[in-house]
């Protein structure tokens, strides 16, 4: 550990002489021997303490400290004043000034050096306390920021529950961004191309190739200076402006969105399956009614030609009975038996409409458990939207 250094001011030789022998062993002693002097000397060296003569020609001890202690960068050095003068009014003068301590010429060795090592202790313990209370307060400070970032975490999660889209996810997302005081920008990959959003009014052309180049190497940070991409496989966020310059809260960011963006990514593959499920429901649905009006008009064209045939066969039949010359009883078996059959094939169509009125049911029952299949999904998203709660 280095020697604490001592900057003695006097104009007289013979008392720096002394006093530089006496604590030359335990301290770095530097020398001035006028007011101005101390003043070009002080930062340069950066003492620890300053000894300071009272009475000085040109600027005296009490004029000196003043403009020490008015200077920022120097105000925090402790200053002990050396002289005869031991009046309460000249100690008084010299606390006005700034002064630490006061010892009285001709000092005693022994009261020189316990009071040289009681202020450098003082100090020491002062500026440690000072770091202590800095740390709890940074330390604080962090902790009141990481309690608000979870707080708005929290919020999109409860949030992002109700997003029926990309674009409610989207706005979700960059409205928690900006509480984080992040600019930010979104690569989707859902069922069909990517899609690129921004907190802006446009993305810019080269951030499209940047979320290209992370998302083909499939890792999940990439660090450019003050911009960070997080990629998922279904999301991805571009983020402009990181702290760097403050290495604890840009650490704490960088948890937070990862958080943020690791939840996006959830509600994201969620929504896709969703889409899946509604547009496998729409294709079912509309194969199932064109299905059903293929048939409906096959149905009615072959009942029509069924009935058209039916009636002539009857006609047909009508005429040859005339032309066989058969018996009354004979032609009213036949026509009976035809009648009989016509009745028959009569029933086989209404039997073949009441198929079709079941097929018609059958769409309206499917077509109602698809809409309640629908309610029990969004039923479970708000009901994961109260457990937030």
């Amino acid at each position: 550990m280095p020697q604490p250094t001592i900057l003695s001011v006097d104009d007289s030789p013979i008392n720096q002489q002394i006093i530089k022998e006496i604590l030359e062993d335990q301290y770095n002693i530097e020398l001035a021997f006028s007011g101005e002097e101390c003043l070009k000397l002080t930062p340069v060296v950066s003492p620890n303490l300053i000894l300071l003569d009272v009475s000085m020609p040109g600027l005296d001890g009490y004029e000196t400290c003043k403009k020490i202690k008015s200077t920022p960068d120097l105000q925090n050095i402790p200053v002990i004043f050396v002289s005869a003068k031991v009046s309460r009014d000249h100690k008084l003068q010299g606390y006005e000034a700034g002064g630490y301590d006061y010892i009285t010429k001709p000092f005693n060795y022994n009261e020189l050096v316990a009071k040289i090592k009681n202020v450098l202790e003082s100090v020491t313990e002062k500026a440690n306390l000072q770091n202590n209370l800095q740390e709890s307060f940074n330390t604080a400070m962090q902790a009141m920021s990481y309690s608000s970032d979870l707080g708005n975490i929290l919020r999109f999660f409860e949030s992002s529950h109700s997003c029926k889209d990309f674009d409610q996810l989207s706005n979700t997302i960059f409205q928690t961004t900006s509480q984080l005081g992040l600019s930010c920008a979104l690569r989707i990959d859902s069922l069909e191309k990517p899609t690129y959003v921004t907190d802006q009014n446009v993305i810019a052309p080269l951030e499209i190739s940047v979320f290209e180049a992370a998302t083909a190497k499939k890792k999940r940070f990439f660090h450019m200076g003050e911009k960070t991409i997080i990629c998922f496989p279904h999301i991805s966020m571009l983020v402009r402006n990181m702290p760097i310059e403050n290495e604890e809260r840009y650490g704490t960011l960088k948890d937070t969105i990862f958080t943020l963006v690791s939840g996006a990514e959830e509600r994201v593959k969620s929504l896709i399956l969703e889409m899946r499920l509604d547009d496998s429901r729409n294709k079912m649905q509309k194969n199932f009614s064109n299905t059903l009006a293929e048939f409906n008009s096959k149905h009615n064209e072959l009942t029509e030609k069924n009935i058209k045939a039916i009636q002539s066969m009857i006609s047909d039949i009508n005429a040859a009975l005339i032309a066989l010359d058969l018996s009354d009883f004979q032609e009213a078996n036949i026509i009976e038996i035809i009648q009989s059959y016509s009745e028959k094939s009569k029933g086989i169509l209404h039997e073949t409409f009441r198929l079709h009125e079941k097929i018609a049911a059958l769409e309206t029952t499917l077509s109602e458990e698809f809409k309640t299949l629908i309610e029990i999904r969004d039923t479970k998203i708000e009901s994961n939207n109260d457990i937030t709660h």
